[in-house]
């Protein structure tokens, strides 16, 4: 695979395939829950030219395909993963945990990015890419309780539609 940035693969970066999308439905804000990405935070490059091929895709905004598998359990009964987030175009755009799954879904981008450890996690992540890239790229994770499907929202300001990013369901490394 050409990549342009080392270690993309490792960060379990981009997917880009079929996803579902609804009517625009803004779940109310989460208070200290919401974080930015900033394109001084991006990956430097731009991703594989080919990265749809292996990519999970919602809107602008995708993961690699298999995010959710390889997740290490930490103590306390949840699962981590690095996962990279590309977001296409120039635009801003926000990714966030549904409310259902408030209480059992995290994201580490931006700030947040730097440790699931001593971060509690975004619910909300708001990705400004950079003006001089078709596609900006962020180092990050997810943090999951329980082994149900996980969907995340995307929405880019201005438009009428959410566009839902199926991840699937969780994968514990060495479990079948």
């Amino acid at each position: 695979m050409r990549i342009g940035l080392v270690g993309l693969a490792f960060l379990g970066l981009v997917a880009w395939g079929p996803s579902g999308e609804e009517p625009a439905t803004r779940d109310a804000p989460v208070r200290g829950q919401e974080g930015t990405a900033e394109c001084r935070d991006v990956i430097i490059g731009q991703g594989p030219a080919d990265w749809r091929r292996d990519s999970v895709i919602a809107g602008p905004a995708a993961v690699l395909k298999g995010s959710l598998n390889g997740m290490v359990r930490e103590p306390g009964g949840t699962m981590v993963r690095k996962m990279g987030m590309m977001i296409v175009g120039r635009e801003p755009v926000q990714v966030s945990v549904p409310a259902p799954l408030r209480k059992r879904v995290w994201l580490f981008y931006g700030r947040s990015a730097a440790s699931f450890a001593e971060d509690p996690g975004l619910k909300i992540a708001n990705f400004e890419p950079c003006a001089d890239q078709q596609r900006s790229v962020w180092p990050g994770g997810i943090r999951i309780r329980g082994r149900k499907p996980v969907r995340l929202s995307v929405t880019v300001p201005g438009e009428k539609t959410t566009h839902i990013l199926r991840l699937g369901k969780p994968r514990v490394l060495g479990e079948g």
